[in-house]
Formats: structure tokens, sequence, C-alpha cells
């Protein structure tokens, strides 16, 4: 899953306002820690980060199999699933960052 805010670029700008960028730097740093504390949930443990460069996230299920319930072969359990909840997840957080930074970023999955 690629999931990208692909209006960062557009908000990010290196002036004085904002020391240099270093603000708009924090900002998404902040998005891209919020987005790992979603991953830290117990529901998500088959969801992997691989890495994130720029303002897009990439994350993958399925790629250890010792996380996935092979015994409960029920569509709720398929890894695919958890990556939708997870994408969904995120959706979320990166709402709740908008309405507490005055922002309207959207994310793109």
């Amino acid at each position: 899953m690629f999931a990208s805010i692909p209006s960062f670029w557009d908000f990010y700008s290196e002036s004085s306002i904002n020391d240099d960028g270093k603000e708009c730097l924090r900002l998404l740093n902040e998005i891209i820690s919020d987005f790992d504390e979603v991953l830290n949930k117990p529901k998500f443990s088959s969801v992997e980060k691989i890495k994130t460069i720029g303002s897009t996230y990439m994350a993958a299920t399925g790629l250890n199999q010792r996380k996935v319930d092979t015994n409960n072969k029920t569509s709720k359990n398929h890894p695919v699933v958890h990556l939708c909840l997870f994408a969904v997840e995120l959706i979320k957080k990166l709402d709740l960052i908008n309405k507490h930074s005055f922002n309207d970023f959207q994310l793109r999955i």
C-alpha cells in the first residue's frame, strides 16, 4: 500500500515565517509518527511498514506468514482486509491532524 499526501509539497515552503521549512517538516514528521502509532495497534500486527519517502508511507501485509492467522480463513481475517482497515485508520488520523493544524491534507491510497 502506498499512502501519499500529494498536496504536502504545495504546502511546503522555505521562508522565515516557518524557519526555512523546518516547521513544515516538523508537521510531516508528526503525521508519519502518528501513522506509526496506528501501525503499532495490536489489530494491525500483520501490517508491516516498508518505509517512507517524502510524504509517502509504504506498508504491506502477508510478508510474514507467522503473523497471518492461517487457522481462521474467513474473509475478515484476510491480510488485504487488514491493510484496508489500516488505510481507513490512516485517513481518520490525518483528518484529526487536519482539524488540529488547520490544514486540508488528503490521503491518496
